[in-house]
């Protein structure tokens, strides 16, 4: 049997006897109401409480004053997702007839009891549209955890996260009769985790309708403005772009006090049998990854590189460091957490595998807080990492998560995969060995050159190191010439690897190992003429 789940109403009204009586018919019929006469404390509760609807006196300050609005002041500086519903005395007043876009319904105090009940019915039925008798069904992952790795700034106790977001999905799957819960990452593949970089959940959902069984769906779960930053980037950049091939539709997105949370369907595959690429990554050869991610940048996302600019002058620290809020400070605190305190102060830190000091990057980003680059910007997905990509049975690519979505450099989503493959998927920490693959992957200057594969003793290497070479290639087609330097490319790769430091997912190994590449980066951009 679930637990009867509490409709939240705020009564606000300056008269205690009416305040109280309202208060108790409400509670007597079911609902959890909070109460006040003064509409700052109304406006605290409202911040500090899960509020579906607001009860709110026009007159909150003088009953006999005609020009007293103070509760229609109030409902215009209460959350807007909270539906508001008035109840005056005065119904016909010109100021009240003129406020009818500030509430969902106006009742006159002479339609109690029932006309508020009938509002309150409406409101619920119409604006808050939650399902209260959701049966919600948690396998491989717990609530606990979706709770703790959501990211927001000032963080509530685990107890509130937990309301907030089985509230969440009480909305999001309001015609459904249960929701099974479940990783949308297999929770046995190494690195997995159903956390993302932005500290977002994405999570698979199988909803159980009347009917039966609907299809299951990817949701995702964040902050309440991430998920309106991200609806607002699909319907400007990704709706147009990507319809009407490989199509992630976005079907459904509400929110409560604090979070949000968005829907995704593939249209045309079934969710249960598609696979993350780093899963697909682990289980395939290099050939077929190359194969997979060609069909990626020049079919699905194809319509956005076809809209990129001509080239102009673009600060690349701009471009690349602020959405990735890579700083100095963020930088030096990530080393301090990982027990790398030396790389993060020496000039030339001492790293024992490799048998002499190494250049810091952290300086070299110090040292030039702009990069004047002429650039090609174009529309991106802008955090294609390999969560984010979902492959088909027949390996057709699929995309999900668009928060970062909108224009940014042209190679931005290959250099952001490329830095995921080497920092995230390679699971190799031994320096000396990755220093001669960053070696040779260095040793280019053009997109079309052909560096010499090394003799690498480690198969992961030697797959990694094909990989990102066959992404370079591809990033040399989208910049239209045959001899197109990489400049720009090196210059986006290096602020993108400080940017991995800085990631709570990213295993301490795996961080010496960006530091190591963006020192080598940083050499190499020094010595380019």
């Amino acid at each position: 049997m679930i637990p009867a789940r509490p409709r939240r109403v705020l009564v606000v009204d300056n008269d205690p006897d009416f305040r109280d009586s309202v208060a108790l018919l409400l509670q007597a019929r079911g609902y959890t109401v909070f109460a006040t006469g003064n509409r700052f404390e109304a406006m605290a509760l409202a911040t500090r409480e899960r509020v579906h609807v607001a009860v709110l006196d026009v007159r909150m300050e003088n009953d006999p004053d005609r020009d007293d609005t103070s509760g229609l002041t109030l409902a215009r500086q209460l959350d807007p997702l909270i539906v508001k519903i008035v109840v005056t005395a005065y119904p016909s007043v010109p100021v009240v007839r003129g406020s009818y876009n500030v509430a969902f319904k106006f009742v006159g105090k002479d339609e109690l009891p029932g006309g508020l009940l009938e509002a309150l019915a409406q409101a619920y039925a119409s604006e808050v549209k939650m399902n209260f008798d959701l049966s919600i069904r948690w396998e491989g992952i717990q609530a606990e955890e979706v709770a703790h790795h959501i990211e927001l700034g000032d963080k509530p106790a685990p107890d509130i996260m937990k309301a907030e977001i089985e509230e969440l999905l009480c909305k999001l799957f309001h015609d459904a009769d249960e929701i099974v819960i479940s990783p949308l990452i297999p929770a046995n593949r190494v690195h997995s985790s159903s956390s993302s970089p932005s500290g977002a959940v994405v999570l698979k959902v199988q909803p159980r309708e009347r009917g039966g069984r609907a299809a299951p769906v990817v949701v995702k779960l964040a902050g309440r403005e991430m998920i309106e930053v991200e609806d607002r980037n699909y319907n400007q950049y990704v709706e147009g772009y990507l319809d009407g091939y490989r199509h992630t539709l976005l079907k459904e997105r509400a929110r409560t006090h604090l979070l949000g949370g968005i829907i995704y369907s593939l249209v045309g595959t079934p969710l249960e049998e598609c696979l993350d690429f780093g899963t697909f990554y682990i289980q395939q050869t290099a050939h077929e990854i190359l194969r997979a991610l060609d069909d990626l940048f020049t079919k699905t996302c194809r319509h956005w590189y076809e809209n990129r600019e001509t080239k102009q002058d673009y600060d690349l620290v701009e471009l690349y460091a602020q959405p990735l809020k890579l700083t100095i400070t963020r930088l030096e605190n990530a080393l301090h957490g990982a027990g790398l305190d030396a790389w993060a102060g020496d000039t030339h830190p001492l790293v024992p595998e490799l048998k002499r000091p190494i250049a810091n990057p952290i300086e070299w980003f110090r040292r030039h807080p702009k990069l004047i680059t002429q650039v090609a910007l174009a529309p991106t997905h802008g955090d294609l990492h390999s969560q984010n990509i979902l492959l088909d049975p027949g390996h057709k690519a699929w995309l999900i998560d668009f928060y970062r979505s909108g224009p940014g450099h042209l190679f931005r989503d290959l250099i952001e995969l490329e830095a995921d493959i080497k920092f995230v998927l390679l699971d190799v920490a031994d320096l000396p060995s990755l220093q001669v693959f960053e070696q040779a992957l260095l040793s280019t200057r053009h997109f079309d050159d052909m560096p010499t594969l090394p003799t690498f003793r480690n198969d992961e290497l030697r797959k990694a190191f094909e990989v990102i070479q066959g992404l370079r290639q591809m990033a040399g087609r989208l910049a239209g010439g045959r001899r197109a330097e990489m400049r720009d490319y090196y210059q986006g790769l290096l602020l993108q690897s400080l940017a991995m430091i800085c990631l709570r997912h990213v295993a301490v190994p795996k961080k010496r190992h960006a530091y190591l590449a963006a020192s080598m980066l940083c050499q190499r951009l020094d010595n380019w003429h």
